[in-house]
């Protein structure tokens, strides 16, 4: 198996624009307030 190209959510986020990292992050924030099961070790900075 391949390994990811990233660690975590925070190291692909840095990778993005600002303005698709921002995006992204409303997205996620969004999902997770919906579904806080989804969080891997706690809410996400």
């Amino acid at each position: 198996m391949k390994s990811p190209k990233f660690n975590s959510v925070e190291e692909y986020l840095a990778s993005q624009d600002r303005t698709k990292a921002k995006t992204l992050r409303s997205i996620i924030d969004l999902i997770l307030a919906q579904f806080p099961q989804l969080a891997v070790g706690g809410r996400m900075n």
